[in-house]
């Protein structure tokens, strides 16, 4: 006890004294430093004007301070439907004209209430046959690009950004985009498997149907409801979600590898509200830049976030193979998930993941 005491003392002692010797010392004087000229605020060839808050089609949109901003254009066809928009902003996007449509207004509380969401699997990072790279490319942070696959928005064109680029169009992104609907609507769910694999959807959590009008399964569990989505082929999932609330999207095949591949993203039940017109894609999540009404009411922003963990073993085998046959035999016989040793962690708070680090889990021994 008492040298604890004597070291306050004198920590005490020096608390006092220091600034009696930093008053003797003489600071020298201030020099103006040529910083030179200053670089831009990021290069990711996104137009300045798209961080500002702006109106597009009478939609009001937020501003957002970020590298990679989300295109105006494409937020106003999210919220008003890619029927809804003017020809002008709908080609000033990537969308495809029947991306999300939206109609009937049942209910007459002044917005959309048939919304029609079509959804693509897409690749990123995979092998080419053509050249020693990967394409189209994805940096989960600088420089680090491992493979995935993700759901995204209906779209036309080419799945880079140009005919020169590597780099993934704006609609390409990991998280797969998180989709909102109004508690109460009636959604069609479209997925289009662009994919050389088979897919489902799967709603986890969201009070739907087991079976649609029709007798076919409206699941997306193939064991149980439906055969898998195969490649090329479509399938709609009706759905008429009751209760609000933050749930979950995901294929359903193989989930093992499929889901951490990145084929899940969050599913929206917004609360309703009269001339309630929701975003219903935020396109690799972080801000929801028009946000609903019941949302309004208590908060100035929003924002989604998704945490996706990478296993590299995983990922890397889409870069290693091009043959669909060799990927499926790599995925599905020989690579154990408990094998798992070092994983990329990324938080998406902005459009693009900003946050990630390495972790290490316990060693196991490689199976032979």
């Amino acid at each position: 006890m008492m040298v604890k005491q004597s070291w306050g003392f004198v920590a005490a002692a020096m608390l006092v004294s220091m600034p009696q010797a930093w008053a003797a010392v003489s600071l020298p004087p201030t020099v103006k430093v040529d910083v030179g000229e200053t670089e831009p605020f990021c290069n990711s060839g996104a137009p300045s004007a798209w961080r500002d808050a702006q109106t597009v089609e009478g939609v009001e949109i937020q501003e957002s301070r970020v590298c990679d901003p989300d295109n105006p254009s494409e937020i106003a066809a999210f919220v008003k439907g890619t029927n809804n928009v003017s020809m002008e902003t709908l080609m000033d996007t990537k969308l495809a004209p029947d991306a999300v449509t939206m109609s009937n207004d049942t209910d007459g509380d002044g917005d959309p209430d048939l919304i029609v969401i079509k959804l693509e699997v897409m690749e990123l990072n995979g092998r080419s046959p053509d050249f020693p790279g990967v394409v189209p490319t994805f940096d989960i942070a600088p420089g680090i690009q491992p493979g995935f696959w993700v759901f995204t928005p209906k779209s036309r064109d080419m799945s880079t950004r140009g005919f020169a680029s590597l780099d993934a169009n704006a609609l390409l992104r990991l998280p797969s985009p998180a989709i909102r609907v109004e508690q109460g609507d009636t959604v069609w769910l479209v997925l289009e498997n662009t994919h050389y694999f088979p897919h489902s959807i799967h709603l986890h959590g969201v009070d739907h149907p087991f079976m649609d009008h029709g007798g076919g399964g409206n699941d997306g569990v193939g064991q149980t409801a439906e055969m898998d989505v195969m490649p090329g082929q479509t399938k709609t999932y009706v759905i008429k979600p009751r209760q609000p609330g933050t749930m979950y999207y995901h294929c359903h095949v193989q989930p093992h590898t499929h889901i951490p591949m990145g084929l899940g993203g969050m599913f929206i039940v917004e609360e309703n509200r009269p001339n309630n017109w929701v975003q219903t894609f935020n396109v690799g999540n972080g801000q929801v830049r028009h946000p609903s009404k019941a949302v309004s009411e208590k908060y100035a922003q929003e924002y989604d976030l998704h945490y996706q963990s990478a296993d590299k073993e995983l990922h890397q085998i889409i870069q290693q193979y091009n043959d669909p046959r060799l990927i499926a035999q790599q995925m599905n016989q020989k690579y154990d998930i408990t094998d798992a040793r070092t994983t990329i962690t990324c938080s998406t708070a902005a459009p693009s993941p900003t946050h990630c680090g390495s972790r290490s889990s316990p060693s196991r021994p490689t199976r032979k």
